[in-house]
């Protein structure tokens, strides 16, 4: 998520941060989503900008994430298929 300080810098390119006061209360009514509904989302350098590096984070991470299914965890502990999905369920595993 782009924090608050990165959109107001004057070297951002975010159009919408260009008045502090509107931009403040655009940041907390959107949940610090502001680019959701702004009319500068076309063309919008900013934007363009954080889509790239979200695309990039996703093409790193992408595979990285190991699950285990109930089964293998079983397996592992010695308990049976549903005591592995219980202990899950409590965040145990």
């Amino acid at each position: 998520m782009v924090e608050f300080v990165e959109y107001i810098r004057s070297d951002s390119g975010c159009e919408l941060a260009k008045s502090l006061a509107v931009f403040k209360g655009i940041w907390r009514l959107t949940n610090e989503k502001p680019c959701l509904g702004c009319g500068f989302r076309i063309g919008c350098s900013f934007l363009e900008k954080i889509l790239q590096e979200d695309v990039r984070e996703k093409k790193e991470n992408f595979g990285k994430v190991n699950f285990k299914t109930n089964a293998q965890v079983a397996k592992e502990k010695g308990i049976s298929k549903r005591q592995a999905s219980k202990l899950r369920r409590k965040g145990g595993s």
